[in-house]
């Protein structure tokens, strides 16, 4: 039952780490992206300078475009090909990229840092399109601390021992689990976050 237990756990965790990131919304909580994608306009939603490609001031106008007030706690979201392709801005041979101190690789399990921030790597954050047209959503920037994840304490797994048929309603010699857990998640201000895209 404990192995069975933690397969579950997993799976929920997992769920967690896709609908905080890019949940749709519609009997699952809207994720991060997702809701700072509606924001289409200055200055939640900051645009690439060229379609398709990504250079140190995108990165640079995104923390800009943070309040003040929300700076201090302010941490990046993005998937493992943007921090690619953010780390690949600060290689030396790069014009006008980032300098040294402004980013710097995880190591010895401390998260790589942007522009002083830590950042969060989500395999379910949008992937780094180096596309032209079409809408890609990239990073999001922000205090954290305004996107709220509420979780009921507390789970159920249960053994259902005779499994009945959908059709008959008469057992049908299998045996199943049953698995509940109740959370939600969503952003509380707006404000408190940027969103870079590609158009």
């Amino acid at each position: 039952m404990d192995e069975v237990g933690n397969l579950f756990n997993a799976a929920y965790r997992d769920q967690v780490s896709n609908y905080t990131s890019v949940g749709s919304g519609t009997n699952v909580p809207t994720g991060l992206f997702t809701q700072m994608s509606s924001q289409t306009s200055s200055p939640s939603h900051i645009k690439v300078a060229s379609a398709g490609a990504l250079c140190a001031n995108d990165v640079r106008a995104v923390f800009a475009a943070l309040p003040e007030r929300y700076e201090l706690n302010a941490s990046w979201l993005m998937s493992p090909s943007m921090v690619q392709a953010v780390a690949a801005l600060a290689g030396p041979s790069v014009s006008a990229g980032l300098a040294p101190h402004d980013y710097v690789p995880a190591s010895q399990g401390q998260p790589a840092r942007l522009l002083g921030r830590p950042v969060v790597v989500s395999s379910y954050a949008p992937s780094f399109a180096n596309a032209t047209s079409g809408t890609f959503n990239w990073m999001v920037c922000g205090d954290f601390s305004r996107y709220l994840v509420v979780n009921r304490v507390g789970t159920a797994l249960e053994m259902i021992p005779n499994l009945p048929d959908q059709a008959t309603g008469r057992p049908s010699g299998q045996r199943a689990y049953y698995y509940m857990v109740r959370w939600g998640a969503g952003v509380t201000d707006n404000l408190a976050f940027r969103i870079l895209s590609n158009s």
